[in-house]
């Protein structure tokens, strides 16, 4: 789960080489899940049409941790996909955001303790 502390990140993929997605998809849906086992991710899903890109929200401590967390992303590793990142400056109404209340809620939290 994404720490209260952590700055959030919009990253934006797309494939420049979709002709290599397949090769690399299963290791970079085990970099995801390690991604998520490390509370980095907030959510993740394909751009459509599908095959062109993906776009994520994930939780860094600051902009060098998050490029680091995309610079290892084996599509980014192996040239599949280019990425843009964008911090995010939580609108203070409503506050947080209810996608934000959902991961940083007592509810989640509880759901989700280890």
């Amino acid at each position: 789960m994404p720490r209260s502390e952590d700055n959030l990140y919009a990253c934006i993929s797309q494939f420049r080489r979709p002709d290599k997605l397949q090769e690399h998809f299963a290791e970079h849906m085990e970099w995801l899940r390690e991604q998520d086992s490390r509370g980095h991710v907030v959510v993740t899903g394909a751009s459509l049409p599908l095959g062109s890109g993906g776009v994520q929200i994930f939780a860094a401590a600051n902009m060098k941790e998050m490029e680091a967390i995309i610079a290892s992303d084996p599509l980014s590793k192996h040239g599949v996909a280019a990425n843009w990142i964008f911090e995010i400056q939580m609108n203070k109404q409503p506050d947080r955001s209810r996608l934000m209340d959902h991961f940083f809620g007592t509810e989640f939290a509880a759901a989700n303790a280890v």
